[in-house]
């Protein structure tokens, strides 16, 4: 079955999507620095499914970006706060990770 120009898979109840050397290349060049729906569109799969590669494949988004965009989506002080919380709490714990609400 071919779905947006790829093989797809299918099995049971589930699709598995045949990732082409062009479609990995292109999400390790831009995974760090583009939002995974537009990543997503690009490609043809899901959001969720970019996460899923992106993961297995040892993708991080660039830091400097996501503070970029936290920062134009008005969420920059709001993320900045709870990191500050939770490393004051794991001071405070020597490094224990205890559970930790933000508001």
């Amino acid at each position: 079955m071919y779905v947006n120009g790829r093989l797809s898979v299918c099995k049971e109840h589930s699709t598995s999507i045949y990732w082409s050397g062009n479609m990995i290349s292109t999400l390790k060049r831009h995974f760090p620095t583009t939002k995974n729906a537009e990543l997503a569109d690009l490609l043809g799969v899901s959001p969720r499914t970019i996460s899923r590669k992106a993961k297995e494949l040892g993708l991080v988004k660039d830091e400097a970006w996501m503070i970029e965009i936290a920062s134009e989506n008005g969420i920059y002080g709001k993320v900045t706060k709870a990191r500050k919380l939770k490393e004051i709490e794991n001071r405070k714990n020597n490094g224990k990770h205890n559970e930790l609400v933000c508001i």
